[in-house]
């Protein structure tokens, strides 16, 4: 007898609205100029996202989208700097469960070419722009974070927060502790050119990291250092993806930080790798080349996400809890008529991920898609003969490698579907007569996943 089984190759995304991408940035007209958005979960489950609009009425502004991730908010207005504002901006948790936006821009306010630093509450629907800066410039020249080339933030020790830009001239990228403007500026020390700069904070320790993308007149690549140790080279990151900003992260309720980035010797023939910061060498996440925007975003347990662009489709899947072992991915195709994605970022702190790709749809305009995905199951199927009674097929699946216990696996037999449900370690089997003996798809559900399938053949 021929055995054979097949993993299947991609499964279904699914989003809310399932399979469904919703625009996000640009609602109410205007040009969406954000090539970096902001996005921070509060504890109502809402995800809000800052994003900025550029041309002639140039503004930072605020959506929110809801816990079932099936409605976008209307924009509110954060601020409009008069006189244009930095397409990049972040967004992190405030006080009192509110949100935080940094920003920078050109007006007659004092914090013009500075940070920019705005507050709300948990809804995000009125702002309060404070009006001194929120960095000092006081390096050389001052720090322009208007013209840099990037803006992050994250929260350090205690809520406070903490403000990252990249260069704007050699040597003016750093970080700003708090958002007094008489605290001096920290500033990176690699020389020319911190670009996409990004900061993660590792949970116990609470360790801050900095990473950024560095480019010299001889090579690029990406660099993570921690206040008072030396600057780390990220392996192999010679293919950096200049214009995105270098994604790190720290684990949700447990030690270790990542780097998701595009590994290789230039950006375009790069296989996307995930590094945890201080290990000699990378997980490489896939074989085939041409990965673009690799990004990764934290989830409960230890999780992480990771996702990547390449040949008109996105990649997105899950590493184990130990962020050791990657699950399945799945394969989403951008909205309808995208011409290039330029850009990936994601949001996975209650399990899901919220993916957001910034493409160009040409005539029909660019901004940032949501779409949200589960975690996939995977199911592995070994079949076996027994005479008497026909076959067996020995059925288990997992997430990551590890058995879900109460799956429900579903198996067309004849003209009826059989339903069973794994045991403790993931696993089940299901008794096959003689004249059953053929190719048969065995799906499996459970809840908080997509649907895992493998198909088998007895006979």
């Amino acid at each position: 007898m021929a055995v054979t089984v097949f993993g299947l190759s991609a499964v279904t995304a699914h989003a809310g609205p399932p399979g469904t991408w919703t625009k996000v940035t640009g609602i109410g007209g205007g040009v969406t100029g954000g090539e970096e958005i902001g996005l921070e979960r509060t504890s109502d489950g809402k995800l809000h996202v800052a994003w900025t609009r550029t041309g002639a009425s140039p503004g930072l502004f605020h959506s929110a989208l809801s816990a079932d991730a099936r409605t976008v908010s209307n924009p509110n207005l954060i601020v409009a700097p008069s006189r244009g504002i930095n397409n990049r901006v972040d967004l992190v948790a405030g006080s009192g469960g509110g949100l935080r936006a940094f920003f920078s821009g050109l007006s007659d306010a004092a914090f013009s070419d500075r940070m920019g630093t705005a507050t709300s509450g948990r809804d995000g629907r009125a702002w309060a722009v404070q009006q001194t800066a929120a960095s000092n410039g006081s390096f050389g020249g001052g720090s322009p974070v208007y013209a840099s080339s990037g803006i992050s933030g994250l929260n350090g020790a205690g809520g406070t927060p903490i403000s990252i830009w990249g260069d704007s001239a050699p040597g003016a990228g750093g970080y700003h502790v708090g958002v007094d403007p008489s605290t001096a500026d920290s500033h990176f020390t690699t020389g020319c050119c911190t670009i996409d700069p990004n900061g993660a904070r590792e949970t116990g320790t609470g360790r801050i990291f900095y990473a950024w993308n560095r480019l010299d007149p001889t090579r690029t690549s990406s660099v993570v250092q921690t206040p008072g140790e030396p600057a780390r080279e990220v392996p192999n990151s010679q293919g950096a993806q200049l214009g995105h900003r270098l994604s790190i992260t720290g684990r949700i309720g447990h030690r270790g930080v990542y780097v998701a980035y595009t590994a290789g010797a230039n950006p375009f023939d790069g296989v996307p790798a995930l590094w945890k910061v201080g290990d000699r060498e990378p997980q490489i996440l896939s074989t085939a080349r041409g990965a673009r925007h690799t990004s990764l975003a934290a989830t409960p347990g230890g999780h992480v996400w990771v996702m990547w662009a390449r040949d008109g489709r996105i990649w997105a899947g899950r590493t184990s809890m130990r962020g050791t072992r990657s699950g399945r991915y799945q394969v989403v195709t951008p909205p309808r008529g995208t011409v290039v994605t330029r850009n990936l970022t994601g949001e996975s702190s209650r399990g899901a991920l919220d993916l957001f790709a910034y493409v160009d749809r040409g005539a029909q305009g660019s901004g940032y898609y949501h779409q949200r995905l589960l975690p996939s199951l995977a199911v592995t199927a070994s079949p076996e003969r027994l005479p008497a009674r026909g076959g067996r097929v020995n059925v288990r699946v997992t997430d990551s490698g590890r058995g879900i216990e109460n799956a429900v696996v579903s198996f067309r037999v004849g003209s009826r579907i059989e339903r069973v449900r794994t045991g403790r370690d993931g696993r089940v089997a299901i008794d096959v007569r003689p004249a059953e003996l053929r190719t048969h798809q065995i799906n499996a559900n459970a809840p908080g996943f997509a649907q895992g399938s493998a198909l088998v053949r007895l006979g």
